[in-house]
């Protein structure tokens, strides 16, 4: 087995993320951003181009941190979905760890 993540997941489990809905979101936004990133045709085009990919980025990282919130919190209490969890996009069970371990694969 190689060291790529999609390598060392079983076949279900690769399958689960490459179709979860994180996921199709981050390839179709990566589409966008290329478009965007084209169409710079001036300095100030690329500054504003470079905000809105700070500002995403800031948001995927708190959301990211969120999730990982969730899972430690479910680890150290099984059964019981965390205050303030986030939804997670898949619509998996809450209260599985797998669900919460694949809602946070796609930023692995």
């Amino acid at each position: 087995m190689g060291d790529l993540l999609i390598e060392r997941l079983g076949r279900g489990q690769a399958e689960d993320l490459l179709t979860h809905p994180f996921h199709q979101w981050a390839v179709g936004r990566l589409v966008e951003l290329v478009r965007e990133l084209r169409q710079c045709g001036s300095p100030e085009d690329a500054y504003h181009f470079q905000q809105r990919l700070i500002d995403l980025l800031l948001q995927v990282e708190q959301d990211r941190a969120a999730v990982s919130r969730a899972r430690k919190m479910l680890r150290k209490k099984p059964g019981k979905t965390p205050n303030g969890a986030p939804e997670l996009r898949s619509g998996l069970d809450s209260l599985d760890p797998y669900s919460w371990d694949l809602e946070s694969t796609p930023f692995s």
